[in-house]
């Protein structure tokens, strides 16, 4: 599975520096975008266009109780939630987590919520 990961964050880097925008100017090593500022803008950036994606997720499904009958695409869906995860990977490698640190990351979240919340 990590190995999965591994290339999911190797592709998305990839795509970013070839984009060639600030995240991929920053990926690529650019000076000009490793001040703390520059970071923080490029992560409100990033965040927004995540909601806007997020969004397009709800959009996709009934969310308003108007008791119209409205079908789902299911393929849709799992595209958008896609376009989703392409934003949350740009947030990780905007503030230099690879696919290992936040595996590690991860586990150690779900450890702790298991704790908090199951036991």
């Amino acid at each position: 599975m990590n190995d999965k990961l591994n290339d999911i964050f190797e592709r998305q880097q990839r795509f970013q520096i070839e984009l060639n925008k600030d995240l991929g100017k920053l990926l690529g090593g650019s000076k000009e975008l490793q001040y703390e500022q520059q970071l923080q803008r490029l992560t409100k950036d990033t965040v927004l266009q995540l909601f806007s994606e997020i969004h397009e997720v709800l959009s996709e499904v009934k969310w308003k109780d108007t008791g119209a009958h409205f079908d789902t695409d299911r393929l849709k869906i799992k595209e958008e939630i896609i376009d989703v995860f392409h934003f949350v990977i740009n947030l990780a490698l905007i503030w230099g987590m690879d696919a290992e640190e936040l595996y590690k990351e991860f586990v150690k979240k779900n450890n702790k919520n298991y704790e908090r919340f199951i036991k």
